[in-house]
C-alpha cells in the first residue's frame, strides 16, 4: 500500500453520531429531560442545531420546542425526533453513572 493511501485509510471523522452528542448532553444537563411547553416548525436559519451541532441550512425543516425557562431548542428534524426518545430512555441520572464518553 503507498503512503498516500495509508493516509486516507487512517482518516476519520472526529464529530460523534447526532445520537451520540445528544445523549451525552442530556447526561450533563446541556439539554433539559423536560418537555417543552410549545412546539413549531419551520426552516432552518444556519444557527447550530441544539442535538448534533451542526448547521440547519435554509433549506432544511426544523423542529422549535420553547421550553418552560423560555428557552427555545432549535434542531434538525431527525434530532428533534432523537431528543424526545433519548430524554425518555435516559435512566435516573442521580443513580446511574454517566457515559464514558463527554461531549
Amino acid at each position: 500500500m503507498n503512503t498516500q493511501r495509508a493516509d486516507v485509510l487512517l482518516c476519520r471523522p472526529t464529530m460523534k453520531a447526532p445520537s451520540e452528542r445528544i445523549t451525552s448532553k442530556l447526561w450533563v444537563g446541556s439539554l433539559p429531560i423536560d418537555d417543552p411547553v410549545k412546539t413549531w416548525g419551520g426552516y432552518g436559519s444556519d444557527l447550530e442545531c441544539d442535538g448534533c451541532d451542526g448547521p440547519r441550512t435554509p433549506k432544511e425543516p426544523e423542529h422549535e420546542h420553547q421550553m418552560q425557562n423560555g428557552r427555545v431548542l432549535r434542531f434538525h428534524v431527525a434530532c428533534a425526533g432523537l431528543w424526545r426518545v433519548l430524554k425518555q430512555a435516559l435512566p435516573d441520572r442521580k443513580h446511574a453513572p454517566p457515559p464514558s464518553s463527554s461531549l
